[in-house]
């Protein structure tokens, strides 16, 4: 639940009181990703990102297809793979993610605050609800059965400003490459593509990613919620990327 909500008289424009609610108790701080800590997390995750994402075609290449890998026993070309890695792009590669990573979570929170101060206090925490927590409370409370039909709805509520913030910055992102003046009309066309598979496996993420919570829940509330998020998270590279 919400913690406590004060109304604070004559605290608005024009003498109009003003509900001043506060965030959730686990909630982090709307700044608290660029604190030094948090900077250098991300600076890792976008590290590893850039390297996988670029290693990933030659793999499974080998992987698909062991005529073309680089050596006869089907491993891939570790020449290849470390050109296509360790090249004059991957600064610029890192760079992206970090900035993509910053700007989705920044996002997230301003959008958080704004439903804390203009949404009902309702919506507000159905919102910004833990789901993991919610599901413990939930099966500790009803059963496991009934909880998990319960975080159907819970956790399609508490992934929807995450799904749909990762979502916006991404296509705002690749808007912004497709606007780029040197792109020829077949990279335009490959942003494309790719546009329209981002918005695929965001709503295939978000689907899988409520019913794995729910499954999870009926099998190991809290740490059966986690996994089953994850797991139905991961579901859109095994159905989209292909």
């Amino acid at each position: 639940t919400i913690l406590a909500t004060s109304v604070a008289p004559g605290a608005g424009g024009g003498g109009k009181d003003v509900k001043v609610r506060n965030y959730l108790s686990d909630r982090k701080g709307m700044h608290d990703h660029f604190m030094p800590r948090e900077l250098v997390t991300h600076v890792i995750k976008a590290v590893v990102l850039s390297i996988s994402s670029a290693a990933a075609p030659h793999m499974e290449e080998a992987l698909n297809d062991p005529n073309s890998a680089g050596d006869d026993d089907g491993m891939p070309d570790w020449d290849a793979v470390y050109n296509a890695v360790f090249n004059h792009q991957l600064p610029g590669r890192i760079a992206r993610n970090l900035v993509r990573t910053l700007a989705q979570l920044t996002l997230h929170r301003q959008l958080e605050a704004w439903c804390i101060r203009k949404a009902s206090l309702k919506l507000a925490g159905q919102l910004m609800k833990d789901p993991i927590k919610s599901a413990v409370r939930k099966a500790a409370k009803m059963g496991s059965f009934r909880a998990a039909k319960a975080m159907l709805k819970t956790s399609a509520l508490s992934n929807a400003l995450l799904y749909s913030t990762n979502l916006f910055i991404d296509e705002v992102g690749m808007l912004l490459e497709w606007l780029l003046p040197h792109q020829h009309v077949s990279e335009r066309r490959e942003v494309l593509k790719y546009a329209k598979i981002q918005v695929a496996s965001s709503v295939l993420g978000f689907t899988f990613c409520t019913l794995g919570m729910a499954v999870g829940t009926l099998i190991l509330p809290g740490n059966g919620t986690f996994w089953g998020g994850i797991c139905g998270d991961l579901v859109p590279l095994l159905i989209v990327q292909q």
